[in-house]
């Protein structure tokens, strides 16, 4: 599990949660460190490991509950898993994330409440000896590190297989508390966590038939359609033969209507990996003039696209003249942004650096069609 979400979550499951529910220990007798598990491949934790790898091949959305907002209710990516291994277990399912959704799904819980590090151990071990002897085959990586006198012990047993990792980890998060609260607490603070995360590439979702009869029809998403065709060897096909700009850019022959301008940028500019088309859609005078065109793309994308995750960002420059409206749909593939800004400030700022069009309507409205691998 990413280890800064889990940073931020711990000082309020601490200094906020209170108590936490038992969710493992309490199903056996106590067991000393270092005793063996009893080798049979079919105890719950273990049936309950085969039912979330079942679900892995669909990025766990069997398991997904309502939506886990601990962290803010703007992330959308954080969810309550209905799959627990008892009636008092705690489980949560992080969906595809990330700026370019690098990061793979994830369905993780927590095994029992935190502990102190001499009665964690124990859990830890035998949760061990039971994946091993369920998952014979499975190969096994396990790194012990870290000083117990400094509350910084981290274990971690690993098996990576085709299409999920499963890990299971203990991990002291006690020092963190009292390096935020100033002062030792006391209380426990060492997790055992069991994480199981789907690394298979995410696949299209398919569309609705309205999304699909929209995308057939509205000339906005036919255009965005032959764009992504011809995605084979950096939009080739859609390349002019003028000369490249000093940014690499070349002028793109396919555009959504007259008034456009389109560009084809190619891999490792404007921060990109990948080589993306981006369109120059309208200009005006104002932001007021443009909103109307705005409004219209975010309609029209989120009725053509309902496979994709859409978020918008408004900054406000509060009479700058440096407005940004930026509207973002995208999944593990691809990404289309529409984005409307004021760059009426450089009138003030950098007149001399200031093109035509610029100082004529400072306010662009533009598309971009972005693969992301």
């Amino acid at each position: 599990m990413n280890i800064a979400l889990r940073k931020a979550a711990l000082p309020i499951s601490l200094l906020v949660a209170g108590v936490c529910t038992v969710m493992y220990a309490g199903a056996s007798a106590p067991q000393t460190a270092g005793q063996a598990a009893p080798a049979a491949r079919n105890t719950p934790l273990c049936a309950f490991v085969k039912k979330v790898i079942a679900a892995a091949p669909e990025e766990f959305a069997p398991l997904q509950g309502e939506e886990d907002t601990l962290l803010g209710k703007d992330k959308h990516n954080m969810f309550h898993g209905t799959l627990a291994l008892d009636a008092d277990s705690q489980c949560t399912l992080h969906t595809r994330r990330g700026a370019q959704m690098e990061n793979p799904p994830l369905y993780s819980c927590q095994l029992g409440p935190y502990r102190m590090l001499p009665d964690a151990k124990p859990v830890y071990e035998k949760a061990a000896a039971e994946l091993r002897a369920a998952f014979p085959k499975w190969k096994f990586v396990e790194k012990k590190e870290g000083e117990e006198s400094k509350r910084e012990e981290s274990w971690k047993l690993t098996a990576e297989q085709a299409g999920f990792t499963a890990e299971l980890s203990l991990y002291d998060w006690g020092n963190l508390a009292e390096m935020v609260s100033g002062e030792s607490s006391g209380r426990p603070g060492v997790m055992v966590l069991l994480d199981v995360s789907d690394t298979l590439p995410e696949k299209e979702k398919p569309k609705t038939a309205a999304a699909q009869e929209m995308t057939a029809n509205l000339p906005l998403c036919k255009f965005i359609e032959k764009v992504r065709a011809a995605r084979q060897d950096n939009y080739t096909a859609l390349r002019s033969a003028k000369p490249a700009e000093a940014s690499g850019a070349v002028a793109g022959t396919l555009r959504p209507d007259t008034q456009s301008i389109c560009k084809v940028y190619p891999p490792h500019s404007g921060g990109n990996k990948q080589a993306f088309y981006l369109c120059e859609l309208r200009r005006t005078k104002t932001m007021e003039e443009i909103k109307p065109e705005y409004e219209r793309l975010k309609t029209e994308l989120q009725g053509c696209y309902s496979n994709l995750r859409f978020d918008e960002n408004i900054n406000d420059s509060e009479g700058e003249h440096a407005d940004i409206w930026f509207f973002s749909g995208k999944d593990a593939l691809y990404q289309l942004t529409v984005e409307a800004r004021d760059d009426g400030y450089m009138l003030k700022t950098d007149p001399e650096k200031v093109d035509v069009k610029t100082k004529q309507a400072p306010v662009s409205l533009r598309l971009q069609i972005q693969f992301l691998q």
